[in-house]
């Protein structure tokens, strides 16, 4: 172990990034028998083609994993968010996948997830750089297509 080296990485490296998820990512499919991974996203842009929401995640062993939600501040409050949402979770269910999970914060939208039928399922009390307290949520759906039926 003498020669090996350990050094903190302070930036974002995308190349060491990608070679680190590569590798756990084959390592995980050898374990679970599960490579199939399914990129999602979905871009929102208004009539001057400027992009004024996106939604992005994955698929993977039966789930789908949103990883961001992004909507424009002055375009929130028109269902933008929900759509992006919506079609994220159809794109989903096209693939055969009924369950979502996502990571949010107290200052981010937990209100709206729950709106459209994502519960809590764990709480993390967090504190910001800029000395804040904040509660970051685990959340799930545990039946996309359930609570379409029940929330036409």
């Amino acid at each position: 172990m003498s020669d090996i080296r350990f050094h903190t990485l302070e930036e974002s490296h995308n190349n060491f990034a990608r070679s680190l998820y590569n590798k756990i990512a084959n390592y995980n499919a050898a374990v679970a028998s599960d490579s199939k991974l399914i990129t999602l996203a979905i871009c929102a842009n208004d009539q001057n083609n400027q992009m004024v929401g996106a939604i992005s995640g994955w698929l993977q062993w039966g789930w789908l994993f949103i990883d961001m939600l992004w909507v424009d501040e002055s375009t929130r409050k028109k269902g933008i968010g929900h759509q992006l949402l919506y079609q994220l979770e159809q794109a989903a269910l096209d693939q055969g996948i009924d369950r979502a999970y996502l990571d949010t914060s107290s200052f981010q939208a937990p209100v709206f997830y729950q709106k459209n039928g994502y519960e809590i399922f764990s709480e993390m009390d967090v504190t910001a750089d800029n000395g804040k307290n904040y509660v970051k949520y685990s959340m799930r759906k545990k039946s996309i297509q359930h609570w379409r039926q029940n929330h036409p």
